[in-house]
């Protein structure tokens, strides 16, 4: 259901022009090997054999890193849905004269001949999806081009028929400047800040979560781990807990009711005393957008539910000075985690 309002609301936002490019000159096969990474957990879970093939040399488009990362994914989820279980998803970057060239191939359910061309229309879905929950809603692919359009590219679809896979052609005008030195990137789970954010060992962490199952699990979990916890159930309870705590961590749900977690995380940065205070957001929401909403809103990083408490640990470790990080140890924490990811799911 978040996937499906995620497309709609870019769907929305495109139609609406409401979508401003960040463009740079940008290494593609840098945007390609991070798209992979976002998508491999669908392609794992269905055992699909995902492999890359990409130009050696770095590969110079004029884009929005975030949005053609996004046009990926997409056709990645979109392979994944229609490739039987343990079949070959391959990605493929090539030279094309002045354009660059990248391609999505899967040996799935195949497209018929009549409708290569209105895949792309907004709420056009092949009959294949007739029989298959994850069918969508048929806006992808209609993002896909809106964003390549934007970028002065080209996307096509081919296909020998229904049942003998896909191919999807994303064409894009080469750059003539070089891209710039690669900054560190996020990893696929998180989103981090220009902002220094530093955790100290046994720090006060502050919890805002509307699932109490979720929100009591995860602060016993943390507190096994050697952290101070404190809950709060929603907005208005977090900003009264604030007026006497001052919490090192703050990891806020976004989906709130009445005050939702953006604009508690706004009233947060607001506040000179809690300047210092790590914002960790706990969303449904992955979108290339959300993130950049979260970005604005304050936030230092963006993880995406269930939450594997595992990498949370591990991300407060990073966060910590470098004398006092301490590495997630392992632990019979395993199946409680497991419980808690199907409690937020």
């Amino acid at each position: 259901m978040t996937r499906l309002l995620d497309d709609l609301l870019e769907a929305s936002r495109v139609t609406q022009n409401k979508i401003e490019l960040k463009k740079r000159v940008t290494d593609l096969n840098h945007v390609v090997r991070e798209a992979i990474e976002v998508a491999r957990g669908q392609m794992e879970a269905r055992d699909i054999q995902l492999t890359s093939e990409l130009t050696s040399e770095p590969f110079s488009v004029d884009g929005d890193s975030a949005r053609l990362q996004q046009v990926l994914v997409n056709l990645l989820n979109n392979a994944a849905k229609y490739t039987p279980r343990g079949g070959p998803v391959v990605v493929r970057t090539t030279r094309d004269g002045d354009s660059a060239t990248l391609s999505v191939r899967d040996d799935g359910a195949g497209i018929p001949a009549d409708m290569l061309e209105s895949v792309f229309d907004l709420f056009v879905q092949s009959s294949r999806t007739l029989d298959r929950a994850a069918g969508g809603l048929g806006v992808g692919l209609s993002l896909v081009r809106s964003l390549v359009d934007m970028h002065g590219g080209s996307v096509s679809a081919r296909s020998d028929g229904e049942g003998k896979g896909s191919e999807f052609v994303v064409r894009l005008p080469l750059a003539s400047a070089s891209p710039a030195p690669a900054q560190p990137q996020d990893s696929p789970d998180e989103t981090g800040t220009s902002r220094t954010c530093v955790v100290p060992k046994g720090a006060t962490v502050m919890i805002v979560e509307d699932n109490a199952d979720s929100r009591e699990m995860l602060c016993e979990l943390l507190e096994l781990e050697g952290f101070k916890c404190h809950p709060a159930e929603n907005g208005a309870a977090a900003l009264a807990l604030l007026e006497h705590l001052r919490p090192d961590v703050a990891i806020l749900d976004v989906g709130l009711p009445e005050i939702d977690g953006f604009e508690l995380a706004r009233r947060i940065r607001a506040r000179p005393e809690l300047a210092r205070v790590c914002l960790i957001a706990l969303t449904g929401y992955g979108q290339p957008s959300d993130r950049e909403v979260g970005r604005e809103a304050g936030f230092d990083a963006h993880l995406v539910k269930p939450v594997r408490v595992e990498r949370l640990v591990e991300l407060l470790a990073e966060m910590q000075p470098k004398a006092g990080r301490q590495h997630a140890r392992p632990s019979a924490r395993a199946q409680v985690t497991e419980g808690m990811a199907e409690a937020d799911g």
